[in-house]
């Protein structure tokens, strides 16, 4: 007998989760304000999507005006796109919150920024992409912290 599996929301603010797998029910409850875009978690990832297309844009705005190549303008969209939603879904212990973004965002970008500095005809761009990477990411820190 294949497992049925039901979800059903039966109280407001609880999810009722059924599993019947050969004649075994498996039962649970859970409080549904996790799963709706109103409370919890997916307002977190919502907002964070959000900081981050924006994060997203102010990145590659000098690299469209200096016309460099487009997957190098998505690689940087996508970059700042993820790293705030990884940032403000993480917490550093001992670490403030408006110094998590930089750290994280640093971090995250490092492998770039090594590829990058293969190229002997990139001296300039390292060190800039270093700075971009803490500052928007200091930014996306604080842009979480008060609008989460």
């Amino acid at each position: 007998m294949l497992p049925i599996d039901f979800s059903k929301q039966t109280a407001p603010g609880t999810l009722e989760h059924t599993i019947n797998c050969a004649g075994i029910i498996i039962s649970t409850t859970k409080k549904a304000e996790n799963f709706t875009v109103e409370g919890g978690k997916m307002k977190t990832l919502m907002i964070s999507m959000v900081i981050g297309f924006a994060a997203g844009i102010i990145d590659i705005i000098p690299m469209i005006i200096n016309k460099l190549d487009k997957k190098a303008i998505l690689s940087a969209f996508l970059q700042y796109f993820f790293v705030s939603i990884v940032i403000l879904n993480i917490n550093l212990p001992n670490i403030a919150w408006w110094l998590q973004g930089g750290i994280v965002s640093l971090c995250l970008a490092l492998p770039i920024i090594l590829i990058v500095s293969r190229n002997l005809n990139e001296k300039k761009a390292p060190p800039i992409m270093v700075a971009m990477s803490i500052i928007l990411g200091t930014l996306i820190s604080i842009a979480g912290h008060f609008i989460i």
